[in-house]
Formats: structure tokens, sequence, C-alpha cells
């Protein structure tokens, strides 16, 4: 008998209690949990919209900067697409640079690695001067015409921000 007693005046938590407690401990949590999830998920698409702006402001800034310090001597007349006073061109030529929609060296190769598409697009502006055929050997839509304006845009589209688009026109003084 004495060893009857010994037990009954023993404190504890049945497991009944224990899993009750488990129970409303996890009703408790898993909203917690779906927050802390969606904080993260925001956290890396934001990081990589930050990332995105810093390699598309960090190209344009190179090429304008050497645009608006030189120049214009070449252009690549390969055209891909006219328009009637614009043109899309592969290269532009400029003193000893050159600015191409291929030319991977403008983007940080730190950054441009984590992206699915990095894209350069130059478009060319120009004021019509003379209207007269052209000369044997160049465009005959660009002769004839002065350069008014380059237009350059960098779009980036990363895994999980859809696309992010900055562009600029670079206005050419007139001599």
């Amino acid at each position: 008998m004495k060893r009857m007693s010994f037990l009954k005046e023993k404190q504890g938590f049945t497991l009944i209690e224990l899993l009750c407690v488990v129970a409303v401990m996890g009703v408790i949590m898993l909203p917690l949990a779906g927050t802390f999830s969606s904080g993260y998920k925001f956290f890396h698409k934001e990081d990589e919209n930050i990332k995105a702006m810093r390699l598309a402001r960090g190209a344009m800034e190179k090429i304008v900067d050497m645009t608006r310090k030189a120049e214009l001597s070449e252009i690549d007349a390969g055209l891909i697409n006219q328009g009637s006073n614009e043109v899309e061109v592969n290269t532009i030529k400029i003193d000893n640079n050159t600015i191409a929609i291929d030319n991977q060296e403008l983007f940080a190769p730190e950054l441009s690695k984590d992206f699915e598409k990095v894209e350069l697009k130059i478009l060319l502006s120009f004021e019509n001067i003379v209207d007269e055929p052209a000369e044997a050997g160049g465009n005959p839509e660009i002769i004839g015409k002065e350069l008014e304006s380059i237009k350059y845009t960098i779009s980036v589209k990363g895994k999980r921000i859809k696309e992010y688009e900055i562009s600029t026109m670079v206005n050419l003084r007139k001599d």
C-alpha cells in the first residue's frame, strides 16, 4: 500500500496533456512560419531587383560617359530595325571605343552572371538635312541626314523579377 501512495504523490504531465500542448503550439507557429517564408521570398526578389538596377545603371553610366566625352567618328550600318528618322544599329564606334549590343564587357560580370538576359539596344535618331540619293558604299537611309541623338536601352531579366529596363537619350552637340 505504501507503494501506491508514493505514485499518487508524484506530480507530472500526462501524455494527453503533452499532445494538447504540442497541437496548440503548432496552430500558433503555422502563421508565423508563413510570415517568415513570404519575408524570405520578398527579400530575395528585392535583392535581385537591386542587383539588376546596379548592373543596368553601371553599364548605362559607362556608355553615356563614353558618348558624351568623345566625338562620334563611325557608325556601323548593320541595321536591325529602321523607322523614318530612327535606325536601330549593332555597333557605334566612338573614338577608339566600341559600343556593341553583344559587348558583355560593359556589364559587370559578377552581377550579369545571375540574370537570364542582359540586353542592350542602340537607336539612332537623325535630323533630315539633305534629301539626296545616297553615295555609293553607304546606307541610303542614313546618308544625307545628320545624327541628332542616340537612345540606349538596357533590359535585364532575372529569375525572380520580370524585367528591369532603363533607357536614356543622349542628344549630340551641333558644332
